[in-house]
């Protein structure tokens, strides 16, 4: 089967040794660079131009234009460099990346839902990866609302240890991917993060890319991260970054945002 069918499919893809040994060594040497001094930082990749050209890398777009079966691809600014310690708070609850969050409610649900997130793991040691709810992004609404249920109302159930891993076993796929590996995932797709899954006490280290294409789910996607998700400072240095806007347009990467915050129906802010 196709990646493009598997997407479609399940939800997400992965592609074994995508990016070279020689691209991996220097993110990772970037990650360590840029979170020297705060660990658990997300930190935007636009306000760092050392990851530019992993926002042009034509591997990595040309893969995306081929899943979305589109060669007009936008950039939607929710992309970060992620780095945390083992005894850092690193949220594992289940939870979709898009703005309506609640299966069937708000126009995430209608048409051709194609916000694309990319995850690349940078530990050379250890199991890393995501847990994904396979299909979630076209159904098991039932499934997914128990998980938000019992987080919203039971928290001491849904955080129970013994609980999340007989459940996350039966109900979970865990997806590992070892450095060079890209996972392609639909923002929709209810997923979260594995924990403990490095092999040292080295810090949890990736990249999230995302990207989509001009249509209303992308041009909500990106006006929900910029004007109502504050507290990721994706908006910081947005509005006047003629430069970067450049950069992308020399790519041929479009971007399309609104320059003022709206309002989105069902939204989960």
């Amino acid at each position: 089967m196709k990646n493009r069918e598997l997407l479609n499919k399940n939800g997400f893809v992965v592609i074994k040794n995508l990016l070279s040994p020689k691209l991996i060594k220097k993110l990772t040497k970037q990650s360590k660079k840029l979170h020297k001094n705060n660990l658990s930082k997300f930190t935007p990749l636009h306000n760092n131009g050392d990851h530019w050209k992993l926002i042009s890398n034509k591997t990595i777009v040309n893969v995306i234009k081929d899943l979305l079966n589109n060669k007009k691809i936008s950039y939607l600014f929710n992309s970060h460099s992620v780095c945390q310690k083992k005894n850092t708070f690193v949220d594992t609850s289940w939870h979709r990346d898009n703005v309506c969050r609640d299966f069937g409610k708000g126009p995430d649900w209608y048409g051709n839902y194609n916000v694309l997130r990319v995850a690349i793991y940078l530990n050379q040691k250890g199991k890393n990866g995501l847990n994904i709810i396979k299909k979630s992004h076209i159904k098991k609404k039932f499934l997914c609302f128990f998980l938000k249920f019992l987080r919203t109302h039971f928290k001491k159930i849904y955080f129970n240890k013994f609980f999340r891993f007989i459940f996350d076993s039966l109900i979970g796929t865990k997806v590992y991917a070892k450095p060079g590996d890209c996972v392609f995932f639909f923002a929709n797709l209810y997923h979260s993060a594995i924990v403990d899954v490095n092999g040292s006490q080295s810090p949890r280290r990736a990249i999230f890319l995302t990207f989509g294409t001009d249509n209303n789910h992308s041009k909500n996607y990106i006006n929900y991260y910029l004007y109502h998700r504050k507290d990721l400072a994706i908006s910081k240095g947005i509005k006047d970054d003629k430069k970067f806007n450049k950069f992308l347009k020399t790519n041929k990467i479009d971007i399309n945002y609104s320059k003022k915050k709206y309002q989105i129906k069902y939204s989960s802010l």
